[in-house]
């Protein structure tokens, strides 16, 4: 029995090591890591560390778990065991934290953070259920911990300009409206194409993620800007699709979902009078058979669109 489990805690670990190493090697081929559900760069983007530091560290992590397994039985090693413990009770607090950064910060979940997670926790089941049960309550307290802080972060006198990326001023502006969208939705990048000719609405520019510096060119850039915030705005008010478009009004905010439906509020509001610029960019809803308002967008972890 003592056998089977080892060999069970040798295949685990040697299946961390193959995951990392291929995030890697997929890294260095296309330029960033594969996520099944497309929200990883999102969870990332509360990290310091890149994915590929990430990925290295990980397949260090493995490595050296399986070849502690290897010194366990070893007389001449008897550190082996507390050293496993303690690696895999480190390897639990950290998902411990990125379980809360996911939970409570980004809003969603990043599959291969998942998978990793997964591993490192059957792994410190199956070398000591005692010190699994540790590990949970240290992950409890840092998700409660956590979940503290995002509340602390709501009440902190929260607003949409603290994740507004940049400012496009118009020549003569009647009303300010936040776009909240993201550089891989293709609803939200024909909306920015529309926005190039607005000429009455200050656009405040509001992305769920890190855009690329030259995506938005002559707008005034606000430093420290937090596109955390848009995603918290978002998830508390059960939006679950982008674009967005919110106008500010004396009387609360006016929330537009999709990409026609902000198409057809930028063409009366936003756009000068004789100005037809914006017709050619509206689809013809009646050969889409679209009726709804939130009828072209995209899912914030950038993964279907919804036509």
């Amino acid at each position: 029995m003592e056998n089977r489990r080892m060999m069970l805690l040798r295949i685990l670990f040697l299946l961390g090591m193959a995951v990392t190493a291929g995030q890697i090697l997929y890294i260095l081929i296309n330029g960033k890591g594969a996520c099944i559900s497309g929200s990883c760069e999102i969870v990332e983007s509360y990290l310091d560390l890149g994915n590929m530091l990430l990925s290295v560290g990980g397949f260090c992590y493995f490595s050296l778990l399986f070849g502690l397994s290897i010194l366990l039985n070893r007389k001449d090693f008897p550190w082996a065991g507390p050293a496993m413990l303690v690696f895999l009770l480190c390897g639990m607090v950290a998902e411990g934290i990125l379980l809360g950064i996911q939970l409570f910060f980004a809003g969603t979940f990043c599959s291969y953070c998942l998978v990793i997670c997964s591993i490192i926790l059957l792994s410190s089941l199956l070398f000591s259920p005692a010190w699994f049960l540790r590990g949970l309550l240290f992950i409890a307290v840092e998700i409660f911990l956590m979940g503290h802080m995002a509340v602390d972060r709501i009440d902190d006198k929260v607003t949409l300009d603290q994740g507004t990326y940049g400012v496009r001023h118009c020549s003569s502006p009647n009303r300010v409206v936040y776009l909240l969208f993201s550089q891989s939705c293709p609803h939200c990048v024909q909306v920015l194409k529309t926005l190039e000719g607005c000429s009455a609405c200050e656009i405040r520019f509001n992305p769920v993620q890190e855009i690329s510096e030259d995506l938005l060119p002559g707008i005034e850039k606000i430093p420290g800007y937090d596109p955390g915030i848009n995603r918290l705005f978002l998830r508390l008010a059960d939006i679950h699709g982008i674009p967005v478009l919110i106008e500010r009004r004396d009387t609360g905010l006016n929330i537009i979902r999709g990409e026609y439906a902000i198409m057809e509020f930028l063409k009366k509001n936003c756009f000068g009078s004789g100005d037809d610029s914006i017709d050619s960019l509206l689809p013809d809803r009646s050969f889409l058979g679209l009726d709804g308002d939130s009828s072209g967008t995209c899912s914030q972890d950038q993964g279907v669109c919804r036509e």
